[in-house]
C-alpha cells in the first residue's frame, strides 16, 4: 500500500527479483496426529479453498503475486512442472470428505504481526469457511505471537508469520524445514525420506538443482505448508537515484555505494 501510495506521489520503486521477500503462509500443526491438520487431504483442501490470485491483487496492490511451492522462479529449487493448488471450492470439498470431514471442522488461525495485513487474514477466514473449516482468529501481540513460534503450537491450529524467500533454496529448506525441526516450526511434520533429501542437497557445494527440486517436490507433494502470496523487497528512491544496485541481487541490503549518483 505505501509503495502503491509513493509510486503515485512521483518515486520510482525498486524491487528485488521475482522470488525473493516475504512469503506469506499458513503452517498447520501438523505434527500432532490428533490434529485435522496430519491429515494431508485437509492441508490440501484448505489450499483449494483460498484464492490466492484475489488475495495477491486486492492486497498486493501491484507489488505481490500468487505462490504454490516455496522456491521462487529464480531459484535453483523451483520445478516449472508443478501445477500448484489453484482456487477450486468443489475440490476442496471432496478432499475433506475423503479426509474423514466432510461437514468441516473448527480451528485457530493465530497471526503473528510480522509484516501482517490482519484484512488479509480475514478474507483466508471467509474462503476457508465456504468450505466448511470455521476458524477462530488469534492476533497476539508480538512478544506472545514470538512465544507461541517458538514452542510447539497449540493443537489443531495454522499459523500465519511470514517466511523469508532465500535466493538460495538450500537455505529455505534448512531455515524453516531443518531435521530436527527448527524453533520456528515445531510443530510441522516434514514429508516422507525429508531428513535424506535435506541432507543429500545440503551436502553438495553449489546447489544442485536435481536435488533441491527433490526437496521442492517433497514439500508440495506433502502439502508440508500452505503457501499464499509473496510480497517483494520494496524500497522508494527520487528518480534522481542512478545505478544504485538495489533490487539486482537477493539481498534487499545489497547496493553499489560505489556506483551510486544523483541526477539533476
Amino acid at each position: 500500500r505505501v509503495a502503491n501510495d509513493m509510486a503515485a506521489a512521483g518515486f520510482k520503486i525498486l524491487s528485488q527479483p521475482i522470488g525473493t521477500g516475504m512469503l506469506a503462509n499458513l503452517t498447520p500443526d501438523s505434527i500432532n496426529p490428533s490434529s485435522p491438520w496430519s491429515n494431508i487431504n485437509v492441508r490440501m483442501a484448505a489450499e483449494y479453498a483460498i484464492d490466492k490470485d484475489a488475495l495477491a491483487k486486492t492486497f498486493g496492490f501491484g507489488y505481490a503475486m500468487p505462490v504454490y511451492q516455496i522456491c521462487g522462479p529464480n531459484s535453483a529449487g523451483y520445478d516449472a512442472s508443478l501445477p500448484g493448488r489453484k482456487y477450486d471450492v468443489a475440490k476442496a470439498k471432496q478432499l475433506l470428505t475423503d479426509g474423514g470431514y466432510p461437514d468441516g471442522f473448527k480451528t485457530t488461525i493465530i497471526a503473528a504481526p510480522f509484516g501482517l495485513n490482519t484484512d488479509m487474514v480475514v478474507a483466508i477466514q471467509a474462503y476457508l469457511a465456504k468450505v466448511g473449516i470455521k476458524c477462530d482468529l488469534q492476533f497476539p501481540a508480538a512478544a506472545q505471537a514470538q512465544q507461541i513460534i517458538n514452542n510447539p503450537p497449540p493443537l489443531n491450529s495454522l499459523i500465519v508469520n511470514p517466511y523469508m524467500l532465500y535466493a538460495n533454496a538450500n537455505r529455505i529448506f534448512s531455515f524453516y524445514f531443518n531435521e530436527p525441526s527448527p524453533g520456528a516450526n515445531k510443530g510441522l511434520k516434514h514429508p516422507p525420506g525429508w531428513a535424506d533429501l535435506l541432507a543429500a542437497t545440503l551436502a553438495t557445494p553449489q546447489v544442485d538443482p536435481v536435488l533441491a527440486k527433490k526437496c521442492e517436490d517433497a514439500i508440495y507433494n506433502d502439502c508440508t505448508f500452505i503457501p499464499l502470496t509473496t510480497s517483494l523487497g520494496l524500497i522508494a528512491a527520487t528518480n534522481s537515484v542512478q545505478d544504485s544496485g538495489i533490487g539486482t541481487r537477493g539481498s534487499q541490503t545489497y547496493w553499489n555505494p560505489d556506483n551510486v549518483w544523483l541526477s539533476k
